[in-house]
C-alpha cells in the first residue's frame, strides 16, 4: 500500500486520510516563483524585511512556503480530500539528512497565517501514551479556487536536485541517520543525475483522461482503494536499502511501480510505446551462480498430483521461501499471496507440499530457502539496475526500473538486451537464465513492437489515446523547448 493509501474504511473526508508533509519539494520556473512572491505579500505580510531589497521578505519565510505550497497544490491535484500531517513542534524541524533543505519551524507559522486568512483548515495532532497523530492541514475552497486561477502545473514540480535526498537506509521499518562515505556519495550521484535526466522525458499513461489512477485489490478478505498521483512530479525515484548498504537498494516511490502490470502496460514515454524487460527467474538463478552453476531449467517445479496448483502458484512460494527467514513465514506469506493475488485456495499442509516439491527440484539451492536471502538479492538485482541505468542516463535515454525489470521505448528495446545480459554477468560471473519476453507484460508482441519501432508510430495515433494524456503530453514538451531541452516527440531526435 502506498502512502496514497485510502481504505475502505476511511472516510476520505476524515483527518486519518492524510499523508507526510514532502519538504524537498523544487521548482525552477519563474511562474511559481511568482505565485509563491504573491502569497508571501498577501499573506505573510508580518515577515517583511527590509533586509532582502527589492523582494522585500526574508528568505527564510519563502523557503517555508515554497514547501507548502508547492506540497500542497500537489496533494490538491490528486486528491482535494487529502489532509497532509506535519508537526507544529519546533523539534520536528532541526536540520538534518531528510531536511538538507532546512525548512525551518517558519512552515508552522506560515501554515498558522494561511490557516487564520482561511486558506486552510486544521486538525490539531494528539499524544497519549505510546499512540499519537501530528497535526493535520488541508486546503480550503478558498485555497482551490487560488489553485485554479494559477497556471501552475505537476510538470512544473521535481524533488530539489541536490538538496533532496535520495538515498535512504531503513532499520525495524524506520529510516535512520547515517554516516556518508564514498559508496553513499557514489550511489547519492548516480540517482540524483538519473532524476535529473528524467526531468526532461514524459511518463504517462496514454489511456487516462486523468493523471491519477485509482488501483482496487482484496487483503483478508477486504477491499482496498490506492488513489496513485501519475504525473510528473511523482515520476522520481529513490533507493531504499535494509540495515546496510549491502542489502536492498531497490528503487521505490515513483509513480510506475506502484500501478498494476495490467496499467504499466499502457505507459508511455515522451509520447513513444514502451516494452518492459526483466530476467526469468531472477534470484533462482543468482542463487544458483553463488554455487558456480548456471540455472539450465524453469526452478518453479510444479507436483502433479496437487490440483489447481500450477507454475504461478511454484512461483510464488519460492519466492517466499527466498525472502522469508522461516519455513512457518515462508508457508504462511505462500498462502496469503496465493489467496489474495491469485485467487486460489490451499490448506498450509498443501502449500507446504507445494514447498517440499519446489526444493527438492532445485536441490543445489535448498540451504539457502528460508534463510533471509531476498535482501542480499535485491542488493544484486539493484546493482545489476543501476549499471545499465548509469549507462542510459549519460546517452540522455529514458528508462524506468520496476525493481528488476526496466521500461523503456520500444525503439530502445533492441539496445537494452545486451546492457541487461553484460551487467549481470558482471555482478553473478554467470549468464543470466533467459531474458524474458513475457507477451502478458506487452501492449503489443514482439514482431508488432518491430514494425511500431520500425516505423515510428506514436502512441497518439492509438484509437484509445485520451485528449487529457494528449494535453498534458503537449504541455510539457513545450516547457521542455522553453527551458532549451529537445522535444523528445520529434522524429529527427
Amino acid at each position: 500500500m502506498t502512502k496514497w493509501q485510502q481504505t475502505s474504511d476511511v472516510n476520505p473526508y476524515s483527518d486519518r486520510h492524510s499523508v507526510p508533509l514532502d519538504v524537498g519539494l523544487y521548482s525552477p520556473h519563474p511562474e511559481v516563483d511568482e505565485f509563491i512572491d504573491e502569497i508571501c505579500r498577501r499573506y505573510t505580510p508580518e515577515y517583511m524585511s527590509k533586509k532582502r531589497g527589492r523582494k522585500g521578505y526574508d528568505d527564510p519565510t519563502r523557503r517555508a512556503m515554497r514547501c507548502l505550497i508547492l506540497h500542497l497544490y500537489q496533494t490538491w491535484r490528486t486528491d482535494p480530500t487529502l489532509y497532509t500531517g506535519m508537526p507544529f513542534t519546533k523539534q520536528a524541524y532541526k536540520k538534518g539528512r531528510l531536511n538538507k533543505i532546512h525548512v525551518s519551524y517558519r512552515v508552522v507559522e506560515v501554515a498558522k497565517a494561511l490557516i487564520n486568512h482561511g486558506l486552510l483548515t486544521k486538525h490539531g495532532g494528539y499524544h497519549n501514551g505510546a499512540e499519537g497523530r501530528v497535526t493535520r492541514v488541508r486546503p480550503t475552497q478558498l485555497m482551490h479556487d487560488i489553485f485554479e486561477d494559477r497556471d501552475m502545473y505537476p510538470e512544473m514540480i521535481r524533488p530539489h536536485p541536490t538538496k533532496s535526498e535520495v538515498l535512504f537506509l531503513y532499520k525495524d521499518g524506520k529510516s535512520v541517520e547515517y554516516t556518508d562515505s564514498r559508496m553513499t556519495n557514489h550511489l547519492r550521484q548516480e540517482v540524483q543525475a538519473y532524476n535529473d535526466m528524467m526531468s526532461r522525458h514524459h511518463v504517462g499513461i496514454f489511456n487516462r483522461e486523468n493523471d491519477w489512477s485509482l488501483i482496487e485489490y482484496e487483503s483478508d478478505g477486504k477491499k482496498y482503494q490506492t488513489k496513485v498521483p501519475t504525473d510528473q512530479s511523482k515520476k522520481y525515484v529513490v533507493r531504499i536499502f535494509n540495515d546496510d548498504f549491502m542489502t536492498g537498494g531497490r528503487t521505490y516511490r515513483h509513480w510506475p511501480v506502484q500501478v498494476h502490470s495490467e496499467e504499466r502496460k499502457n505507459i508511455t514515454i515522451d509520447g513513444w510505446y514502451s516494452v518492459e524487460v526483466d530476467f526469468s527467474a531472477m534470484h533462482p538463478a543468482m542463487l544458483y551462480a553463488e554455487e558456480g552453476i548456471r540455472l539450465q531449467q524453469d526452478p518453479y517445479a510444479s507436483p502433479a498430483d496437487l490440483p489447481g496448483w500450477g507454475r504461478d502458484c511454484a512461483k510464488v512460494v519460492m519466492n517466499a521461501a527466498i525472502n522469508a527467514r522461516t519455513i512457518d513465514s515462508a508457508l504462511q506469506g505462500a498462502q496469503k499471496s496465493i489467496r489474495d493475488k491469485l485467487k486460489k485456495r490451499f490448506t498450509i499442509d498443501e502449500v507446504r507440499y507445494g514447498l517440499d516439491h519446489v526444493t527438492a527440484a532445485n536441490e543445489p539451492i535448498s540451504s539457502y530457502l528460508c534463510s533471509d536471502m531476498g535482501r542480499v538479492l535485491q542488493a544484486f538485482d539493484s546493482t545489476i539496475m543501476w549499471g545499465v541505468l548509469s549507462v542510459l542516463t549519460k546517452r540522455d535515454i529514458p528508462a524506468i526500473p520496476i525493481h528488476d525489470s526496466v521500461i523503456v521505448r520500444v525503439q530502445d528495446e533492441e539496445l537494452i538486451w545486451p546492457l541487461l545480459d553484460k551487467a549481470y554477468e558482471q555482478v553473478t560471473g554467470q549468464r543470466p537464465y533467459a531474458l524474458d519476453d513475457d507477451t502478458d507484460k506487452q501492449l503489443f508482441d514482439a514482431d508488432r513492437r518491430k514494425l511500431v519501432a520500425m516505423f515510428e508510430y506514436m502512441v497518439t495515433s492509438h484509437p484509445d489515446v485520451t485528449d487529457g494524456y494528449k494535453q498534458r503530453l503537449d504541455r510539457f514538451m513545450e516547457l521542455n523547448v522553453k527551458n532549451g531541452n529537445p522535444d523528445y516527440r520529434a522524429r529527427e531526435w
